[in-house]
């Protein structure tokens, strides 16, 4: 296989896949390894450059294409460039119906328009199977996603409706790529993976570069030079990084460090992952093989356990997400063996709150499987939670995406087509008229699959199913 394609299938996977590890039931990713080590305080490994204007080296090297910059804020070699202005952003994003076939012939449904040359680097894909999409303060879905075209990779942020907000171009692969990362509200972030610490381009070292949603040029708000991994998630109090179980936040100003958040070693070595910020709040899994639970962290309250089961190993909680309205998330019982599979899962929904005192869970419903359980974090939006995994279905089990209404638990489900001809991957936004989700198409009957995104009307998806 060509480097390129490598390099592109590796980002592709760090950047927005979940790992279940061991069939345990409990979520990982693979950003948070080894000790409490990396990151924090700025150790001599750290080079940040928050240069608000064209550096002068930037404009002492010719930019291959017209109407862009070269970036050389992390490092020129990366061959990074911007556009030197608004009117040089790439087109907007544009929909089109829906390719017909069973799982979508009876509903409402539009899919991203692919029209561009592939590049070489990536085979058939066209966008980033790592693409996002979070929502900002005024209510607008926002998608992060990649261009993959002939004449380099475009890494963009987009309102769905909208322009395109943020754009870095990608020259040279085999040095310097960049992964989307988690956000939230008026921020993004993007991961830098370089090549300075394995000679190729790895997770390992690197940094981070981006900003608010507003600004046309990212700031370099991390660069590492040493050995570690690390990953970043983007919200309004600033940018975390989680490195080997640390959880600490910086500035979205000048990359300066503000505190550490929270670490593994301060939680009886759990693991810290599937951060998300909503508004200034932080919310994240911590597990192991044996326990689930769900954390919150206030500039108010400090880090507290939101939801959680002690040290019962025969349940667990996992896969929280929330709008700011109402906290949803999945409960495990009945487990016979501290790292077996939970028999029973049970969906459920409370008000918004950051205290755990005062949580008013409901139930919701109970057809979802254990397998995935942890995960598949839920997204929740205008009285609507979505997650992509298996449910429960005629004495078996089925794949894909169940869209819950929380005002009575009665639910949609979206199944896989058979032989990937159709597969609803990963839920990545709701509003109150449609639910986005992340693909693997076949353009073609007869074509290899590849990521899309599609949008589908609620009001088009039929009578949902009781609890």
């Amino acid at each position: 296989m060509r480097i390129r394609k490598l390099i592109a299938l590796l980002l592709a996977s760090v950047a927005g896949a979940a790992v279940v590890r061991g069939g345990s039931g409990c979520s990982s990713e693979p950003t948070a390894t080894g000790g409490d080590s990396g990151g924090g305080t700025d150790a001599p490994g750290a080079d940040v450059r928050v240069d608000r204007s064209v550096p002068a080296d930037d404009a002492t090297y010719p930019s291959p294409i017209e109407g862009w910059d070269v970036y050389a804020d992390y490092d020129l070699s990366c061959g990074f460039l911007v556009p030197k202005a608004r009117e040089n952003l790439p087109a907007p994003i544009r929909w089109e119906p829906c390719r017909a076939n069973p799982q979508t012939s009876d509903k409402s449904c539009r899919q991203m328009v692919l029209d561009w040359k592939p590049g070489m680097q990536v085979g058939t894909e066209l966008i980033t199977p790592g693409s996002q999409a979070f929502t900002r303060a005024n209510g607008a879905v926002v998608i992060q996603t990649a261009r993959y075209q002939a004449d380099g990779t475009v890494r963009m942020v987009a309102e769905a409706d909208g322009p395109v907000l943020v754009a870095v171009r990608e020259q040279v692969p085999n040095k310097c790529v960049l992964g989307e990362t988690v956000a939230n509200g008026d921020y993004y972030g993007y991961q830098v993976y370089d090549s300075e610490a394995k000679g190729e381009v790895s997770s390992y070292g690197g940094g981070a570069i981006g900003g608010a949603l507003d600004d046309l040029r990212p700031k370099v708000l991390r660069h590492y030079h040493d050995s570690f991994t690390r990953g970043f998630i983007a919200g309004a109090p600033g940018l975390l990084e989680v490195s080997g179980g640390l959880m600490s936040l910086f500035s979205w100003n000048d990359g300066s460090p503000i505190k550490d958040v929270w670490s593994s070693s301060r939680d009886n070595g759990l693991a810290q992952n599937y951060q998300f910020f909503f508004g200034s709040t932080l919310f994240w899994a911590s597990d192991d093989d044996a326990i689930n639970k769900q954390k919150v962290f206030t500039d108010v309250g400090g880090v507290k356990d939101l939801l959680s089961f002690g040290d019962d190993t025969t349940r667990g909680i996992a896969d929280l997400g929330t709008d700011g309205q109402q906290l949803v998330w999945v409960e495990g019982t009945d487990r016979p063996q501290p790292n077996g599979v939970y028999p029973n899962v049970t969906a459920f929904v409370s008000p918004f709150t950051t205290e755990p005192a005062q949580i008013q869970k409901r139930a919701l419903r109970s057809d979802l499987s254990g397998y995935g359980f942890g995960t598949s974090p839920f997204v929740v939006g205008c009285g609507y939670a979505t997650r992509s995994a298996e449910m429960k279905s005629d004495g078996g089990f089925a794949s894909g995406t169940q869209l819950i209404r929380l005002s009575d638990g009665y639910a949609w489900r979206l199944p896989d087509g058979p032989n990937v001809d159709w597969g609803w991957r990963r839920a990545l936004a709701v509003t109150c008229d449609e639910v986005f989700i992340l693909l693997a198409e076949k353009p073609t009957p007869t074509a290899p699959p590849r990521t899309n995104i599609a949008r589908v009307r609620i009001d088009s998806l039929g009578p949902p199913t009781p609890p």
